[in-house]
């Protein structure tokens, strides 16, 4: 039953996988609320799954997308007047470099400062 579940999720658009993975993955838990998460793990097959070049691309893929939204939210609190430039800079930057920007966003003392740390990343 949840392997055709997470096959199901695989034919779901990119935006909607890792939704739909949290959901069965929730599912089990309230199924089992007395068993641990390991034993579920195991029960399911969940280990083997997240295994999988899928799972870890959903995964990767949702962590990126929570990592641009926190960015551009901080971004816009510390740059409020450059709204629309944020967006654009933010969309391309890969995960180790948005974990950067995070790292530095309030050292940073203008916008000229923000363009400069982007010209010295890998995007």
């Amino acid at each position: 039953m949840v392997h055709i579940a997470f096959i199901i999720a695989r034919a779901l658009p990119v935006a909607q996988q890792r939704n739909a993975i949290e959901l069965i993955e929730q599912a089990l838990v309230y199924k089992f609320p007395e068993r641990p998460w390991r034993e579920l793990e195991a029960m399911f097959g969940l280990t083997e799954w997240k295994q999988t070049k899928f799972y870890q691309e959903v995964n990767a893929e949702g962590r990126i997308t929570e990592a641009q939204i926190l960015v551009m939210r901080l971004l816009k609190k510390r740059f409020p007047e450059m709204t629309e430039e944020i967006n654009s800079l933010v969309e391309g930057l890969s995960l180790s470099n948005l974990e950067g920007l995070t790292d530095i966003i309030f050292e940073l003392n203008s916008w000229e400062d923000l363009l400069s740390w982007l010209s010295r990343v890998d995007q």
